[in-house]
């Protein structure tokens, strides 16, 4: 999820951790002959930790994060916006009924995936009796692959989210872009394991709500028939919010890569204002720069050169015809 931090791409640099993962699912594509066996081997990982890939010495960055993940606790997006999201700690005790839940496709139905919301349907089992889904609500299950859901099936995940009434869906994208089975319909609300949910995205844009949440919670929620949560992560005593911030976290590090920074920057401007003054003393005679000798950028064929008129400009994601017309009355709308 790089682009949600507004960048245009991102690299993981290849560490013990992200070998171990690759490791784990080269043997599981190997014993089940899943088709990523092609792709993830042990030889191909062989390979890679020969030549890992890992950040040049000395590289710069414009700017370094960091987030303290012992701090996080479970968190919703919604309802319809994911730029509106609270712990479920505080919406939990709403009791915000809802009549669909989604564990579905590939952004959190892999086998991992499967398996937490599995846990949960077996740890809500009582007296010998094994945890079924809300009578109110419709629970959606589809893998992110045919190879997840292999997977989910023989370590018996997947049968136990069936049994307790799942309503099973072949694997690929459809309910998270608003198409086939299962979609919301007036008036009702959902939470979902995927990752959009703007109006109309999981079905019709008729009062409906859609929030989003871990498997966990999807399952929990699914189970009770309004949002909530396994009770599994409590946010840790005396953190009110996510730790976040610039840098490494580590403040003595950062004091000395900031005192650097600052001293760095001084030197650059020191250079500056000395080559500025330079270039006085030498181009005196020189003639000023006319307009022929500016960059100026390439306007394609039948793109005008001017746009005049006015701008509407509105901060909402996914912006369409219906969204417009909805807020601005445009021409041409009944």
């Amino acid at each position: 999820m790089t682009t949600e931090f507004g960048a245009l791409g991102g690299i993981f640099p290849v560490d013990e951790k992200l070998i171990s993962w690759y490791r784990a699912k080269a043997t599981t594509a190997a014993m089940v002959n899943s088709p990523t066996r092609e792709r993830i081997n042990h030889e191909r990982i062989d390979e890679l930790e020969k030549n890992r890939l890992v950040a040049d010495p000395g590289a710069v960055y414009a700017k370094e994060l960091y987030m303290n993940l012992s701090a996080l606790s479970p968190f919703i997006s919604g309802p319809s916006s994911v730029k509106v999201a609270n712990p479920l700690s505080k919406l939990e005790p709403q009791n915000i009924e809802i009549q669909k839940a989604y564990l579905v496709y590939c952004t959190n139905s892999r086998a991992s995936d499967i398996a937490n919301a599995a846990r949960v349907f077996r740890e809500a089992s009582k007296n010998g009796e094994a945890a079924k889904v809300h009578p109110n609500v419709e629970f959606y299950l589809a893998a992110a692959s045919k190879a997840e859901q292999k997977t989910a099936e023989e370590a018996g995940d997947w049968q136990v989210l069936e049994q307790a009434g799942a309503k099973v869906l072949p694997s690929g994208c459809a309910v998270c872009i608003g198409l086939g089975a299962g979609l919301l319909v007036d008036g009702e609300r959902a939470i979902s394991a995927s990752n959009r949910n703007f109006v109309g995205r999981l079905g019709s844009r008729v009062r409906t709500e859609a929030y989003l949440g871990s498997p966990e919670v999807v399952a929990a929620s699914a189970i009770q028939g309004k949002i909530a949560g396994p009770n599994w992560y409590q946010r840790p005593e005396g953190v009110e919010k996510v730790i976040i911030g610039e840098g490494t976290g580590d403040y003595a590090a950062d004091k000395a890569t900031a005192i650097m920074d600052s001293f760095d920057k001084l030197l650059s401007e020191m250079d500056s204002v000395i080559a500025a003054a330079e270039g006085t003393s030498d181009d005196s005679t020189a003639e000023p720069a006319t307009a022929a000798d500016e960059d100026l950028t390439d306007v394609l064929p039948e793109f005008p050169e001017k746009l005049e008129g006015e701008i509407l400009f509105l901060d909402q994601d996914q912006l369409n015809r219906w969204y417009l017309s909805r807020e601005v009355h445009l021409p041409g709308d009944e």
